[in-house]
Protein backbone atom coordinates (compact mmCIF):
# COMPACT_ATOMS: atom_id res chain seq x y z
CA UNK A 1 0.00 0.00 0.00
CA UNK A 2 1.54 2.95 -1.32
CA UNK A 3 -0.85 6.19 0.13
CA UNK A 4 0.01 9.58 -1.63
CA UNK A 5 3.83 9.34 -2.67
CA UNK A 6 5.75 11.68 -3.32
CA UNK A 7 9.24 11.00 -3.66
CA UNK A 8 10.81 11.53 -6.88
CA UNK A 9 14.84 10.36 -7.10
CA UNK A 10 15.60 13.05 -9.54
CA UNK A 11 13.88 15.79 -7.47
CA UNK A 12 16.32 18.45 -5.73
CA UNK A 13 17.26 17.88 -2.03
CA UNK A 14 18.98 21.00 -1.53
CA UNK A 15 17.97 23.85 1.63
CA UNK A 16 15.38 25.43 -0.32
CA UNK A 17 13.39 22.83 -1.65
CA UNK A 18 13.14 21.19 1.87
CA UNK A 19 12.94 25.28 3.38
CA UNK A 20 8.60 24.57 3.17
CA UNK A 21 9.11 21.18 5.86
CA UNK A 22 11.68 23.08 7.87
CA UNK A 23 8.64 25.43 8.44
CA UNK A 24 6.06 23.34 9.33
CA UNK A 25 8.44 21.41 11.88
CA UNK A 26 9.82 24.65 13.27
CA UNK A 27 5.89 26.19 13.33
CA UNK A 28 4.82 22.96 15.47
CA UNK A 29 7.97 22.65 17.69
CA UNK A 30 7.75 26.63 18.42
CA UNK A 31 3.86 26.93 18.76
CA UNK A 32 2.30 23.88 18.50
CA UNK A 33 -0.51 22.94 15.82
CA UNK A 34 -1.08 27.13 15.26
CA UNK A 35 2.42 27.20 14.18
CA UNK A 36 1.76 24.43 11.61
CA UNK A 37 -0.98 26.12 10.40
CA UNK A 38 0.67 29.28 10.73
CA UNK A 39 3.82 28.13 8.36
CA UNK A 40 1.21 25.96 6.00
CA UNK A 41 1.50 27.18 2.51
CA UNK A 42 -2.01 27.87 1.70
CA UNK A 43 -1.28 29.62 -1.68
CA UNK A 44 -1.07 26.48 -3.05
CA UNK A 45 -4.39 25.38 -2.93
CA UNK A 46 -7.68 26.70 -3.87
CA UNK A 47 -9.55 28.93 -1.69
CA UNK A 48 -12.44 26.32 -1.72
CA UNK A 49 -10.38 23.94 -0.40
CA UNK A 50 -9.01 26.08 2.29
CA UNK A 51 -10.91 25.48 5.25
CA UNK A 52 -11.30 21.60 4.66
CA UNK A 53 -7.27 21.64 4.73
CA UNK A 54 -7.13 23.96 7.56
CA UNK A 55 -9.74 21.12 9.80
CA UNK A 56 -7.72 18.13 9.01
CA UNK A 57 -4.76 19.34 9.67
CA UNK A 58 -5.86 20.57 12.99
CA UNK A 59 -7.87 17.45 13.39
CA UNK A 60 -4.79 15.14 12.18
CA UNK A 61 -2.02 16.68 14.38
CA UNK A 62 -4.17 16.78 17.88
CA UNK A 63 -4.61 12.75 17.48
CA UNK A 64 -0.91 12.94 17.50
CA UNK A 65 0.40 11.71 21.05
CA UNK A 66 4.13 13.01 20.11
CA UNK A 67 4.17 15.64 18.24
CA UNK A 68 7.63 16.49 18.45
CA UNK A 69 7.82 13.36 16.71
CA UNK A 70 5.88 14.52 14.18
CA UNK A 71 7.97 17.72 13.86
CA UNK A 72 11.37 15.59 13.63
CA UNK A 73 9.55 13.03 10.57
CA UNK A 74 9.04 16.60 8.70
CA UNK A 75 12.77 17.53 8.90
CA UNK A 76 13.79 13.78 7.86
CA UNK A 77 11.14 11.77 5.61
CA UNK A 78 11.47 14.55 2.81
CA UNK A 79 15.60 14.24 3.35
CA UNK A 80 15.29 10.35 2.94
CA UNK A 81 15.61 8.22 0.05
CA UNK A 82 13.64 5.24 -0.37
CA UNK A 83 14.86 3.89 -3.32
CA UNK A 84 17.85 5.53 -6.13
CA UNK A 85 16.14 5.21 -8.99
CA UNK A 86 12.38 4.99 -9.90
CA UNK A 87 12.56 1.29 -12.05
CA UNK A 88 13.34 -0.33 -8.92
CA UNK A 89 9.80 0.03 -7.87
CA UNK A 90 9.56 -2.56 -11.68
CA UNK A 91 11.07 -5.49 -9.21
CA UNK A 92 7.98 -5.87 -6.73
CA UNK A 93 6.07 -9.04 -6.88
CA UNK A 94 3.45 -8.13 -4.26
CA UNK A 95 -0.26 -6.82 -4.40
CA UNK A 96 0.26 -3.24 -4.39
CA UNK A 97 -2.48 -0.46 -4.46
CA UNK A 98 -1.15 3.37 -4.98
CA UNK A 99 -3.25 5.62 -3.31
CA UNK A 100 -3.01 8.87 -5.35
CA UNK A 101 -4.45 12.66 -4.17
CA UNK A 102 -5.67 15.14 -6.33
CA UNK A 103 -3.32 18.38 -6.95
CA UNK A 104 -5.78 20.66 -5.88
CA UNK A 105 -6.58 19.41 -2.53
CA UNK A 106 -2.67 18.30 -2.01
CA UNK A 107 -0.40 19.77 -3.88
CA UNK A 108 2.59 18.15 -1.62
CA UNK A 109 1.51 14.41 -3.14
CA UNK A 110 1.27 15.34 -6.81
CA UNK A 111 -0.99 12.76 -9.03
CA UNK A 112 1.91 12.44 -11.40
CA UNK A 113 4.05 10.49 -8.80
CA UNK A 114 1.20 8.35 -8.23
CA UNK A 115 0.51 7.63 -11.66
CA UNK A 116 4.35 6.66 -12.47
CA UNK A 117 4.54 4.88 -9.58
CA UNK A 118 1.43 2.38 -10.22
CA UNK A 119 2.65 2.92 -14.00
CA UNK A 120 6.31 1.06 -13.18
CA UNK A 121 5.21 -1.34 -10.38
CA UNK A 122 3.54 -4.33 -12.40
CA UNK A 123 0.18 -4.88 -11.50
CA UNK A 124 -0.19 -2.06 -9.50
CA UNK A 125 -3.39 -0.48 -9.28
CA UNK A 126 -4.38 3.25 -9.02
CA UNK A 127 -6.53 4.62 -6.52
CA UNK A 128 -7.61 8.20 -6.21
CA UNK A 129 -10.99 10.12 -4.96
CA UNK A 130 -13.47 11.51 -8.01
CA UNK A 131 -12.12 14.44 -10.11
CA UNK A 132 -15.53 16.04 -9.07
CA UNK A 133 -16.71 19.32 -9.32
CA UNK A 134 -16.83 20.30 -6.62
CA UNK A 135 -13.11 19.16 -5.42
CA UNK A 136 -13.34 16.60 -2.82
CA UNK A 137 -10.92 15.22 0.04
CA UNK A 138 -8.06 13.40 -1.28
CA UNK A 139 -9.07 9.61 -0.32
CA UNK A 140 -5.70 9.39 1.85
CA UNK A 141 -7.72 11.59 4.33
CA UNK A 142 -11.01 9.60 4.31
CA UNK A 143 -10.69 7.48 7.14
CA UNK A 144 -13.54 4.89 6.31
CA UNK A 145 -13.11 5.03 2.37
CA UNK A 146 -8.94 4.40 2.63
CA UNK A 147 -10.15 1.60 5.26
CA UNK A 148 -11.85 -0.29 2.72
CA UNK A 149 -9.35 0.14 0.02
CA UNK A 150 -6.43 -1.06 2.22
CA UNK A 151 -9.47 -4.14 3.68
CA UNK A 152 -9.61 -5.02 -0.75
CA UNK A 153 -5.94 -5.38 -0.96
CA UNK A 154 -5.57 -7.85 2.33
CA UNK A 155 -8.45 -9.60 0.91
CA UNK A 156 -6.52 -10.12 -2.48
CA UNK A 157 -3.16 -10.97 -0.95
CA UNK A 158 -1.72 -14.12 -0.91
CA UNK A 159 -1.33 -14.88 3.25
CA UNK A 160 0.60 -18.34 3.02
CA UNK A 161 3.89 -16.91 1.42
Amino acid sequence: MLITPSFESDAPRDEQSLAGWDALARGLREDGIEGFVRAYDFGKVPDAMRATIETVLRQRLAAHQHPLAVADALEAVPRSHPFEQLEQLAALRVPTVVVGSRDEADPGHPLAVALRYAGTIPGAQLTVENAGPPVSSPLAWQGGQLSRVIAELIARTDHTR
